[in-house]
């Protein structure tokens, strides 16, 4: 998921959905406006917020407001923490009514890897750095994918899946990037290129 930053002040987060010292005066000028972020995770409490690394120290959550939402597509293996049904998480609901996260594995099956990554824990930095290392390179495959969709071959699988039928120019695809296979259908007639996998 891309966003594009269009704010850093304070003044800009809705007065309801302010939290802790956030107030008009406040400016955000790590946040680069007109530059692109990729998303790492999402948190829904009273806000939305992305969660996003600006390129040095550790990664943060921001208000959504902050940005627009250039491509939302979600990547591979991402999951979904409730976080009031989960005795790990509850006291996320509890105290700041944090009611979902989603993202990478460990974002939403670890409390300590959440918390860790905040408040600067090595070893979970460390596993971060390697969830976005992995992230970044799924982003640079399946936007090469979209750009040149042609590159690839076509496979010979019948097309099934009522969602991509043959009548009407559907057909499978496979490419090759930085030695990762990336299976995918293209629209013949239209252009249209749907990721079906990125890979491993």
């Amino acid at each position: 998921m891309i966003v594009k930053c269009i704010s850093n002040k304070g003044k800009d987060i809705p007065i309801l959905e302010r939290c802790g010292v956030e107030s008009d005066k406040i400016f955000y000028d790590f946040l680069t406006i007109n530059k692109e972020y990729f998303v790492y995770g999402l948190k829904f409490s009273k806000r939305a917020e992305y969660l996003i690394y600006i390129g040095s120290g550790t990664p943060l959550w921001l208000p959504s407001v902050f940005f627009e939402i250039i491509d939302s597509k979600i990547p591979d293996g991402w999951g979904v923490c409730m976080c009031q049904f989960n005795d790990g998480y509850k006291p996320l609901f509890d105290r700041f009514s944090v009611k979902a996260i989603v993202g990478y594995p460990d974002l939403v099956n670890s409390p300590y890897h959440y918390g860790g990554i905040i408040d600067g824990d090595e070893k979970e930095l460390i596993k971060f750095f390697r969830w976005k290392i992995y992230f970044d390179g799924w982003w640079k495959r399946t936007q090469e994918v979209v750009s040149n969709p042609l590159e690839g071959y076509e496979l010979d699988i019948a097309m099934t899946d009522p969602r991509w039928p043959a009548s009407e120019g559907w057909v499978k695809m496979e490419q090759k990037i930085d030695g990762v296979e990336i299976q995918y259908v293209f629209n013949k007639t239209t252009k249209a290129v749907k990721i079906l996998n990125s890979g491993e």
